[in-house]
């Protein structure tokens, strides 16, 4: 129920739920399953203003975001 309240509270404005990396993981499946494309941007741009690490490279890739995600990638596996 809870990852419900989070979502219903991006989609519908004033979007005061940032995204963050507690709920990047709930967003993205989420934008996937119902195909939501603004807020697979809105991971995606999260994901690259990130602190390269691991969890986010395997994110990206099992989300298939691609802009700039591809030297996110390398930089988590540098």
């Amino acid at each position: 129920m809870a990852e419900v309240k989070i979502i219903l509270e991006k989609l519908y404005p004033p979007c005061t739920m940032p995204i963050s990396n507690e709920n990047l993981a709930i967003f993205l499946r989420f934008a996937e399953q119902y195909d939501v494309e603004e807020i697979r941007r809105q991971c995606e741009q999260f994901i690259i203003g990130s602190e390269p690490s691991l969890e986010m490279a395997l994110l990206a890739e099992q989300y298939r975001l691609t802009t700039g995600v591809g030297s996110f990638s390398l930089a988590c596996h540098a």
